[in-house]
């Protein structure tokens, strides 16, 4: 009889103590709105650029990259609506730092040009003015980049262009054949494959020249996205460019021009040696007067 008594002690704490557990893991798993939990709410007004007229893709472009935003801060059920005609509202739950996570999201964009290797080649400061936001050929939306420093510009993407790196671009279909005419006429006529979408269901892929490639899709309307995996500069182009660089120069011209881009004597003499096929012993000859 005593143990009953004792058991009916012991059982009504057992259920609590069960009961409260569970009632903190519930309790731990549930997601509270900004009033339980904490955040925060903001309400911004979209406006165009300049004197733009405003317009549902301009407002749906920011929504985008706000969400993009957002999903840098890790929240993970936030609340992000189009009101009206230029107004987002976003409401962020459990944000504790609701300073760092505003400036995110205030944040101005900063162009910066970069090699597939993520290396940092041009800053915006080479660019000058304001963006102009415009249209193309196809009267799709195209943004114009002033450029200020054309010098520093042109240097990079020179270099760009000799690289002997395959190149890979993403294009659209209204603007491929743009692209590939504008392509033979920077570059030259190279190897090109054009992959239409790539690692889907329908996946195509032409393989030619750009010549070719800009003929094809003449007379085949492109449709789907684009990957552009274009044949980097050859050895045998950048010999022919060089031999045509110092074919009017003689050797001792051909010396002055190198050691004056900051090359020593030395290795000046072996590298005219080399790229004109010729004895170092006659280029030193030229290069005693120097």
């Amino acid at each position: 009889m005593k143990k009953k008594k004792l058991l009916w002690l012991i059982l009504p704490t057992i259920l609590l103590f069960i009961s409260i557990f569970f009632a903190d893991n519930i309790y731990k798993s549930m997601n509270f709105g900004l009033d339980l939990k904490g955040g925060f709410e903001v309400l911004y007004e979209v406006s165009p650029l300049n004197d733009d007229e405003l317009t549902s893709d301009m407002v749906y472009s920011t929504y985008k990259t706000l969400v993009k935003r957002i999903d840098v801060l890790g929240v993970s059920e936030p609340e992000i609506t189009i009101e009206g005609k230029n107004r987002i509202r976003i409401r962020l739950a459990g944000v504790t730092d609701s300073n760092s996570a505003k400036q995110i999201l205030q944040s101005t964009a900063s162009i910066t040009f970069r090699d597939a290797s993520d290396n940092l080649l041009m800053t915006s400061e080479v660019l000058g003015g304001s963006v102009k936001l415009t249209t193309d050929n196809y009267g799709r939306p195209a943004v114009s980049l002033p450029i200020k420093d054309k010098d520093k510009f042109y240097k990079v993407t020179n270099e760009i262009k000799d690289k002997k790196e395959t190149l890979i671009f993403y294009e659209s279909p209204h603007r491929l054949l743009d692209t590939l005419s504008f392509l033979k006429n920077s570059l030259g006529n190279r190897s090109i494959a054009v992959c239409r979408e790539l690692t889907k269901l329908h996946e195509d892929i032409f393989r030619g020249t750009l010549e070719d490639a800009y003929n094809n899709f003449l007379e085949n309307k492109p449709r789907g996205e684009f990957v552009l995996v274009l044949a980097g500069k050859s050895e045998s182009e950048i010999k022919a460019e060089l031999e045509e660089e110092f074919s009017a120069l003689t050797v001792k011209e051909h010396l002055k021009d190198l050691i004056n881009k900051g090359m020593d004597k030395k290795e000046a003499i072996k590298t005219v040696a080399k790229m004109r096929n010729i004895p170092k012993k006659e280029v030193y000859k030229s290069a005693i007067d120097l």
